[in-house]
């Protein structure tokens, strides 16, 4: 049905992309695996934590903010692409560190199409202590 609609120098690569879908689907291919959290991890406010990890929120002045996606709770290997919000540089940098030890083989599925927040989300100000964006 759809070779006729399409003109024919889109045929072939039509074909090849349905055959890598259908090689996919027949070899089992899915997303990567989740991570499980293990004794002394955790999740609170929606943010990944261990025992060693800076409270996520904590600042003193507002170059200590950070406006950016968080770890996904489930995967914290990977950000979710739908979590933008306001957050400490402390923890910016720690969950590049417990990723570095922990994430090697941990391949994170492709982000979805972007939309574009507004400008309020990266402007991250320190309100008492804790980080939060402009937009409250």
């Amino acid at each position: 049905m759809w070779e006729g609609a399409l003109p024919r120098c889109y045929r072939p690569r039509m074909r090849i992309a349905s055959w890598g879908y259908l090689l996919c689907v027949l070899c089992g291919c899915s997303e990567p695996a989740a991570t499980r959290a293990t004794a002394g991890e955790s999740v609170r406010d929606g943010f990944f934590m261990t025992a060693d990890a800076p409270a996520p929120l904590a600042c003193a002045v507002d170059s200590d903010c950070h406006g950016d996606t968080i770890p996904d709770a489930t995967n914290p290997c990977c950000n979710d692409p739908r979590s933008l919000r306001a957050y400490s540089r402390a923890y910016k940098t720690w969950i590049q560190e417990w990723r570095g030890e922990h994430c090697e083989s941990v391949t994170c599925p492709p982000p979805p199409l972007p939309s574009i927040p507004p400008d309020c989300r990266f402007e991250v100000r320190c309100v008492r202590g804790q980080c939060a964006d402009t937009c409250r």
